[in-house]
């Protein structure tokens, strides 16, 4: 089975069927909306301010092959990023981190990688770390990928005792932070087990089962589908 990430797994957890012919055969090719090509150059943007200093533009602006145009203004994003590398320890941006089934840190495309996840900005400060992700879209507080990235970050970092993971919800210019220790790894890591183990029946199995919900009447880019509102 290919390495995991949270994104994938939420993949196949929404729709098996929809996962295997987008991510897992890949004959079936989604086309990138502008929400989704606005994250990526706001993401690019903030890491140039922080891996080399360049300023952040006052307006992030994207535009899809069909035409589509996405626009978010960057008003705050700078104040926001000066509380992050204000804090003292050793700042990262981009950071990979690739895990083998041991959760043994390996490089990011070797052939044993069990699980993949990147951290967009953090700092590391002796025992403790800030691990954050920048999220473009409407503010959902809560999520277990925090937990992963604690998980994730614990595992590359033996001396880490404690890390408190965030959202950066740049719409709002809110930051919304969990903590976790290393004492809630056992736990953590048996949740994301029980997930990951359906994912990995499927593929031993080769079965793949539709899920239908709303998705499918008008977002849904699998035709094939019997449940596929717009096969005609």
């Amino acid at each position: 089975m290919p390495a995991w990430s949270y994104t994938a797994l939420t993949s196949f957890e929404t729709c098996p069927r929809k996962h295997y012919h987008t991510r897992v055969k890949k004959d079936v090719h989604e086309a990138e909306g502008a929400a989704l090509l606005l994250g990526s150059a706001a993401h690019k943007a903030l890491e140039l301010r922080i891996a080399d200093g360049t300023p952040i533009p006052k307006t992030v602006q994207v535009t899809t092959k069909g035409g589509d145009t996405a626009v978010a203004p960057t008003t705050g994003w700078e104040e926001m990023i000066q509380k992050i590398i204000g804090v003292s320890g050793d700042v990262f941006t981009e950071k990979q981190i690739a895990l083998d089934n041991r959760l043994v840190e390996v490089s990011w495309y070797d052939k044993t990688a069990w699980v993949r996840g990147v951290i967009d900005v953090g700092v590391k400060s002796g025992s403790k770390v800030l691990a954050l992700d920048y999220k473009t879209g409407k503010r959902k507080p809560g999520s277990e990928q925090l937990e992963l990235f604690a998980a994730l970050v614990m595992a590359v970092w033996p001396d880490v005792e404690e890390v408190k993971t965030g959202f950066i919800w740049l719409k709002t210019n809110q930051i919304d932070v969990d903590g976790f220790t290393r004492a809630q790894l056992p736990e953590i890591w048996d949740k994301f087990n029980a997930r990951v183990k359906r994912l990995e029946i499927a593929h031993a199995d080769n079965r793949w089962e539709p899920k239908p919900s709303g998705l499918c009447r008008a977002w849904c880019a699998v035709r094939s589908c019997e449940f596929n509102g717009d096969r005609g």
